[in-house]
């Protein structure tokens, strides 16, 4: 259902075309507040040094606190409202850095780890409420198609603004301006209202008559022919209230689970840590890429290429995410995934070396390139398989847990970031890395399938189990068919047939081929 702006929109179009359009405005507002925010953050640590690595970390941890809140105010405000009001301080981001105060900085900084919590809870709960299990990866790959493009369009932004006029103020202020579009965006984004299944049961206590003051039911019309006088029957005996049973004291657990922290609290810790318990170490490993490539490898390039590093990272990520999103559809996630981890080890590789050889901009440019095929495969991948394999109505508190996670672990590397050296960074890397792809393996193969064709391929396996002599025709080649002569007599013990299939009888008779 949807409202305003988006009615008039909406007019006409089928609902799967609709559907392309709201994944189209989502991706479009994203793209404008992110090249608003993408550029000065990336210029943090290259401008204020480790107050920088502070004011990311500080960004990653409140993000990651506020992830407990945000499945709450997505059930009150709605997707769209909460998608508005988290973008606020991304489009606003600029404006700290032409303050150019670091009180400033580190205070938006905080603001942008709250908008984080609603923007992405918020995106993730809209596309899976939009979209199925056949064209998920597509939606996914056109939003992160436009989310990819803000870094051409605010580095491009930059790059041209400072190169030709010098002037930081000005590249800044335009970014504010496409902030301000991107809010624009959002406040034109079609809400998604879900209209709730009628509850027979309380249909069914609607339905019937409401008691009196005194506890008695009234004798309706209806329902007076069915009365049955208690003056004929004699009073039955008084049953003896039984002895009450004492009741243990409840332990701090189950008084937490009660009290409203709580109620927030454990239905994103639940989900983290159950269905998502195998996504965990592939959440961490993204999460921690943001810290190496925008955190340690910036002050070893030269200044005047950081922007159009991000720029060529964007430029792939952007062409890619389209391509990743499509093809997993298809072939299914898990080689998508399996060159997402090969394709990072290679670029956090080249990135080592870009530290030991004094601003070598050929070896920067390799390293950005696989980090942009990395990040590609990433926002495709992991966000699609999260949005599988938790339910719709949870979606919101899965995407939270997702976040939360991710978000987490990027402030605990940028944390540390100053403290660890490339080397130490490029070691944690494969070890999560190796570690991550190894969890996702034995989720996909032992827990359940990340994706449709492959929870498909699943259940024909179940199908054949259940009907061995369909399975055993399945494998008869067809050309072979015409060797089958016209009419077999087959003799043989009667087979016990599975549950719900017709039983075999002791002579078939086969027809003509």
């Amino acid at each position: 259902a949807t409202s305003g702006f988006g009615t008039i929109l909406c007019m006409g179009l089928s609902e799967a075309k609709w559907a392309l359009v709201k994944v189209l405005i989502l991706g479009i507002a994203f793209c404008l507040v992110f090249s608003a925010e993408g550029p000065p953050e990336s210029l943090l640590t290259t401008l204020y040094g480790d107050l920088g690595f502070t004011s990311l970390a500080l960004l990653y941890f409140v993000f990651s606190a506020s992830c407990v809140f945000a499945p709450l105010l997505l059930k009150k405000l709605g997707s769209k409202w909460c998608l508005l009001l988290g973008s606020i301080p991304y489009a606003l981001y600029p404006g700290a850095l032409i303050a150019d105060s670091p009180a400033v900085v580190v205070l938006n900084s905080a603001l942008i780890g709250n908008g984080a919590a609603l923007i992405w809870g918020g995106q993730g709960a809209y596309i899976t409420q939009i979209c199925n299990s056949s064209n998920m990866g597509l939606f996914m790959g056109i939003f992160f198609f436009f989310l990819s493009s803000a870094g051409i369009i605010g580095n491009f932004i930059t790059t041209v603004i400072r190169g030709q006029f010098n002037n930081d103020t000005a590249a800044f202020g335009t970014l504010l301006v496409v902030g301000g579009l991107g809010l624009a965006g959002f406040f034109c984004l079609p809400s998604n209202k879900s209209t709730p299944s009628p509850d027979v049961s309380k249909q069914a206590v609607s339905a019937a008559p409401a008691p009196t003051e005194s506890g008695v039911a009234p004798v309706t019309a209806e329902s007076q022919q069915e009365v049955i006088p208690l003056a004929r029957f004699p009073s039955p005996a008084p049953t003896p209230a039984p002895s009450p049973v004492p009741t243990p004291n409840p332990s701090f657990w189950h008084r937490f689970k009660k009290t409203l922290l709580g109620r927030l609290v454990l239905p994103v810790l639940e989900t983290a840590f159950g269905p998502l318990i195998l996504l965990v170490p592939a959440i961490v490993t993204v999460g921690s890429t943001f810290s190496w490539w925008a955190g340690v490898l910036p002050p070893y390039a030269a200044k005047e290429i950081v922007s159009t590093l991000f720029t060529v990272r964007g430029f792939i990520a952007m062409v890619m995410s389209l391509a990743f999103g499509r093809i997993s559809d298809y072939t299914g996630r898990m080689p998508i995934i399996v060159f997402m981890f090969v394709i990072g080890i290679v670029g956090s590789i080249l990135g080592y070396y870009c530290t030991l050889v004094v601003e070598n901009t050929a070896l920067f440019y390799c390293a950005f390139v696989c980090y942009g095929l990395f990040d590609a495969c990433a926002a495709t991948q992991v966000f699609a398989v999260v949005g599988y394999i938790i339910p719709l109505e949870q979606s919101a508190v899965g995407f939270s847990a997702n976040s939360m996670i991710r978000a987490f672990s990027g402030g605990l590397f940028f944390l540390v970031g100053p403290y660890l050296s490339p080397l130490a960074f490029l070691g944690l890397f494969i070890v999560l890395s190796i570690a991550a792809l190894g969890c996702v393996f034995y989720l996909h193969y032992k827990v359940h399938p990340i994706d449709a064709r492959a929870a498909k391929k699943a259940a024909r396996k179940v199908a054949k189990a259940a009907d061995p002599i369909g399975a055993a025709m399945d494998k008869v080649p067809f050309t072979q068919m015409a060797d089958i002569p016209a009419a077999v007599t087959v003799t043989s013990a009667p087979i016990a047939p599975p549950a719900g299939v017709v039983a075999a009888q002791q002579s078939v008779r086969m027809p003509p081929v």
